[in-house]
């Protein structure tokens, strides 16, 4: 059997990983768990601060920020690097971020 070349094998390792895993880049999901409270590290802040106090300017921008990383390509997407985003999807202020790289 022919040796793949390291380039060659990186470079369909890559467009492999990242076939498999594009849909999961940029997502939304229901963060609460079985009811009000959030599956989430900082579930005690997002409680005390309700959206309905966010600043329309703060939540103007952060729905733009939103748009732009849900666009295809927009994160990074490799075996050697990543990065995932989860959107509540009642919240925009409430997300869990993985970002992945080389040790």
């Amino acid at each position: 059997e022919r040796e793949v070349p390291a380039p060659e094998l990186l470079q369909r390792a890559n467009a492999e990983y990242a076939a498999a895993l594009r849909d999961f880049s940029f997502d939304e999901v229901d963060m609460r768990a079985g009811g009000a409270s959030y599956a989430h590290y900082y579930k005690q802040n997002i409680l005390d601060t309700p959206q309905e106090g966010t600043a329309k300017s703060k939540l103007k921008r952060l729905l733009q920020e939103l748009g732009r990383l849900s666009e295809e390509g927009s994160l990074p997407l490799s075996a050697e690097c990543a990065i995932f985003v989860l959107r509540d999807e009642t919240r925009m202020d409430v997300l869990k971020v993985l970002i992945s790289g080389p040790a």
